[in-house]
């Protein structure tokens, strides 16, 4: 009971577009914690050293 190569190119062809698929997802999520991460770090710095920051704008900055 063996599958013929016309029976296995599309199963194949589903599994490597999820594959796919997951690594994007998690390559776009890693690169949103990134982010977050150092929006984060901007914050907590403005927050202890509020002398540091020059001007409003940048105190909104931190907060988008």
């Amino acid at each position: 009971m063996g599958c013929s190569g016309s029976q296995v190119e599309p199963l194949l062809e589903v599994l490597a577009g999820q594959a796919l698929e997951r690594a994007l997802a998690e390559a776009l999520e890693e690169r949103e914690l990134a982010a977050l991460r150092a929006r984060q770090a901007a914050y907590q710095q403005a927050r202890q050293h509020p002398s540091r920051m020059t001007s409003p704008s940048q105190c909104c900055a931190v907060l988008t």
